[in-house]
């Protein structure tokens, strides 16, 4: 679960600071899974945000553009993960070089 991150965080936390880790990382780990969780999450995240009724509902999470929730919801996402994951290289670079994702490889995919 936490190798294909760890492959990406290991050799960019040795050159760079741990939020550029993090991205890197974050950045491989999105090209591996095609960005399937994150897609899954904006739809989810426009389609609560946008619709009122369960069909406005279902109808706004099968169409494949995203709306201003998917956006904005997104990119949080994406700020907390890398700061989430940088706080921990920090912590980890600290104990001795642990894995970050030995102690937070299920921070989301």
């Amino acid at each position: 679960r936490g190798g294909g991150p760890a492959a990406f965080y290991a050799p960019a936390g040795s050159l760079w600071p741990p939020l550029v880790a993090a991205a890197v990382s974050m950045a491989g780990t999105l090209w591996l899974t095609g960005c399937f969780h994150e897609d899954g999450l904006c739809d989810t995240l426009d389609g609560f945000g946008g619709g009122w009724t369960k069909s406005q509902i279902l109808k706004i999470m099968r169409d494949s553009r995203n709306g201003s929730y998917a956006t904005m919801g997104g990119c949080m996402w994406v700020v907390a993960k890398a700061a989430l994951l940088a706080e921990l290289g920090r912590g980890a670079a600290g104990a001795g070089g642990a894995s970050v994702w030995a102690v937070g490889g299920s921070a989301g995919a």
